[in-house]
């Protein structure tokens, strides 16, 4: 147990950790690789964190903005994974440099999947001009979400 009162399997994994990692992958142009970093190394702590308030403690610290793209899929992430475990999100996931005046599509992909990616991003993505379909979420072949209605569901109320 650290000083927070979590393991330290918590502490040392908070997603700002994986943040300065994501450099690497996104100045090179490797997109698949940094989904794999947050989707499935953070995903999979995030999503086997013991409580509600192991997931706050994960997500509550401010990630380094690194790179435009990737400083709003992060947002996106960190809302949508809040919204999963019903949890309220963090206020960094709003700040308005996590989000993208133009449409990005993390790839590779092909061009007649645009439509169907735009289509089924979960709103938190939508929301930044990430497209990023829901089903790309899974942990290992678990949805943290379990159901579209889940998805749609109304998000946690804000912390003041």
């Amino acid at each position: 147990m650290t000083d927070t009162g979590f393991d330290a399997t918590i502490t040392a994994n908070v997603l700002a950790n994986y943040v300065p990692h994501l450099r690497r992958g996104a100045h090179s142009g490797d997109d698949v690789w940094c989904q794999r970093l947050l989707i499935n190394d953070f995903g999979m702590v995030f999503r086997d964190a013991p409580s509600p308030e192991a997931r706050r403690v994960l997500l509550a610290e401010e990630p380094d903005v690194i790179d435009a793209r990737w400083d709003a899929f992060v947002g996106a992430y960190g809302e949508f994974l809040a919204h999963a475990a019903d949890i309220p999100p963090p206020d960094w996931v709003y700040n308005p440099r996590r989000r993208l005046d133009e449409l990005w599509i993390p790839g590779p992909t092909f061009e007649a999947e645009h439509e169907w990616r735009i289509a089924t991003s979960p709103p938190q993505f939508a929301a930044r001009n990430v497209a990023f379909p829901a089903d790309h979420l899974l942990v290992d072949g678990v949805a943290v979400v379990l159901s579209p209605e889940e998805i749609n569901r109304p998000p946690a109320r804000r912390r003041r």
